[in-house]
């Protein structure tokens, strides 16, 4: 049986869900809430034109997960679905604004949905991951596209930043300032994937060093002031989570989720259904995501093809 035959109704559920009370999947911290094309040289970041990053944060090995050579290239690449791409830069746009206008039409943090739209786009080009599975991340973790949200065990902000992600995103930034090329070559892509968004030397330099510099807290506190932080934060771990995956979606997500939680949805989604993903590997946290994805792409082809390229 074909994996969109499923998930259909386990789908139509969540969809129903998403549409009747999206915030109350977010109030609940035991469930982790809260045509455009990437081309890396586009923007050649310089470590060494702006002597800015501190020369004191020496590269510590044991730091983060190791990526290997060949995921260097996931983590350089763009990974658009074709969805996506045959949809085009103001499609995408104008399908995030729609969804975060039904959401929120006033997100606080931001000037407008079309505004917080076109920042989540620009982040998913800059570090080539595709906008509308961001902007379901977004979703499912902020439930209500909110810049200052901060759940009760402290994941803060529009990506809900845990320490471990923060842990995560500073130990691989920090490899910029390693002797050894192939894991300076970790921290110096993930400096060129944020000039994508940045735009320039100054500011690509300034964000490396309060990635590695500052503190759990003091991130956090940044991280409810800044939606573009807050993007680019969670936007550098899921690509990071991607890379060591090798590319998949479903475990780089899964990971992103801490695992994936379990047992929720039996309640919801038909038990044949969950033996069915059970089998496939496929968390009930993760259908959730596919739920939010679907609810951004606005159809049926859609909903499809990026539940497929995701897999």
């Amino acid at each position: 049986m074909k994996f969109a035959s499923i998930v259909k109704a386990a789908l139509s559920s969540l969809l129903l869900i998403y549409v009747v009370s999206p915030i109350t999947f977010a109030q609940s911290k035991d469930l982790r809430i809260e045509n455009s094309h990437h081309s890396l040289v586009e923007s050649s970041y310089d470590s060494n034109k702006t002597q800015i990053i501190d020369s004191n944060l020496k590269f510590k090995s044991g730091g983060g997960y190791h990526i290997t050579k060949n995921q260097i290239k996931v983590l350089a690449g763009n990974y658009f679905t074709k969805y996506t791409l045959s949809l085009g830069r103001a499609e995408t746009i104008n399908k995030i604004t729609r969804l975060i206008t039904k959401i929120n039409p006033n997100p606080r943090g931001s000037a407008s949905p079309k505004d917080l739209a076109q920042r989540i786009y620009s982040v998913s080009a800059a570090y080539g991951i595709d906008p509308i599975i961001f902007t379901a991340k977004v979703w499912q973790e902020s439930g209500s596209f909110n810049a200052d949200v901060v759940a009760k065990g402290g994941d803060t902000g529009l990506t809900q930043m845990t320490g471990s992600g923060l842990n995560e995103n500073r130990a691989q930034h920090k490899k910029i300032n390693s002797a050894t090329l192939e894991i300076k070559n970790v921290g110096l892509t993930l400096a060129q994937l944020a000039m994508g968004h940045l735009r320039n030397n100054k500011s690509t330099n300034d964000w490396v060093n309060w990635v590695i510099s500052k503190s759990n807290k003091e991130q956090k506190y940044t991280l409810v002031r800044s939606v573009d932080y807050a993007l680019m934060s969670g936007a550098a771990l899921l690509k990071t989570y991607l890379a060591v995956k090798n590319g998949n979606y479903k475990s780089a997500i899964t990971q992103y989720n801490g695992g994936g939680v379990k047992n929720y949805y039996g309640m919801i989604i038909k038990k044949e259904n969950l033996v069915q993903l059970a089998k496939m590997n496929v968390t009930e946290d993760l259908i959730y995501t596919f739920g939010a994805v679907c609810e951004v792409a606005d159809s049926a082809r859609g909903c499809e093809s990026l539940i497929g390229e995701m897999l």
